[in-house]
């Protein structure tokens, strides 16, 4: 962690403190070092909380590795909050650095996670909106589908 800090700025965050705005350019990232920040995302005229940041965490990775992107979110600090800002460039200039090479398995770990809880949760939207199958008295265990393409065809219809 002393190694990251001289690589980037440290930054102190007071409640409702706005670190990132949706929509503006994304030049940096987030590591939180103490304290939480949420995400918040607008749409005409409605915001909806859509994480929180805690310590150890990062958010905006992906102005890390992307150039000429816009912010998704809102991020905001929940709580008084420490944060380390990381740009593409220091990334970029530091790759052989042991300590970058951790963030950037760190930033893997995070970003996994988040994509595990996107899918269940879209799993979730799914279960709850389909309809639930109406099986026949005559259908068996005899007519279930044998390949992994029935299978695909009953789950997402199709001939």
């Amino acid at each position: 962690l002393a190694e990251l800090a001289t690589l980037g700025k440290l930054c102190a965050l007071s409640p409702g403190e706005v670190a990132m705005t949706q929509g503006d350019e994304a030049d940096a990232a987030l590591l939180v070092l103490q304290g939480q920040l949420e995400a918040v995302v607008a749409k005409e005229g409605t915001e909806r909380v859509v994480g929180t940041i805690k310590a150890g965490e990062l958010v905006g990775e992906t102005a890390l590795f992307t150039t000429g992107g816009r912010r998704s979110a809102t991020v905001r600090a929940k709580e008084n909050t420490r944060c380390l800002a990381l740009s593409s460039r220091v990334m970029s200039a530091n790759l052989d650095n042991p300590a970058i090479i951790f963030l950037e398995i760190h930033m893997l770990s995070t970003m996994s996670r988040r994509i595990r809880s996107t899918n269940g949760a879209i799993q979730s939207i799914w279960d709850a909106a389909a309809p639930s199958p109406i099986r026949q008295p005559s259908q068996s265990r005899k007519t279930s589908p044998k390949t992994l393409t029935d299978r695909l065809r009953g789950l997402f219809g199709g001939d």
